[in-house]
This record gives C-alpha cells, structure tokens and sequence, in this order.
C-alpha cells in the first residue's frame, strides 16, 4: 500500500482543500465581480414589480 507519506498527503489534502475552496470562493471581490453581473438576469427589474397585489376579479383584470 502507499505508506506514512500517502496517509500525510491525503490528510493535507482532506483538510486544505476545502479550506482553499471557502477562501476563493467567499471573498467578497469575487462575488461582486463574478456573480452580481447575473441578478439581473435572475430577477427582474423593480419597474416590472407591483407595488401592491390586486385583491379582486376588477383589480385583477385592470392589470392585465
């Protein structure tokens, strides 16, 4: 089988890749420059929203 340095490896690996990976991905540059260019695409804009729910049929239909 592989040894003491293969175990040690294996264990750096277990322990620091996830680690590498919240370091990279958390920092909050990269969120702003990689994943807010899609809230717009995700969600519409605030002009498209109503400002309040219409409550019966008429309402309903004046807004369609």
């Amino acid at each position: 089988m592989g040894g003491p340095n293969l175990e040690v490896f294996k264990f750096g690996v277990y322990v620091f890749f996830p680690v590498l990976v919240y370091w990279h991905f958390g920092d909050p540059e990269w969120y702003e420059r990689n994943v807010s260019p899609y809230k717009a695409k995700l969600y519409p804009a605030e002009k498209h929203n109503l400002p309040n729910f219409p409550k019966d049929k008429a309402s309903v239909q004046e807004t369609l």
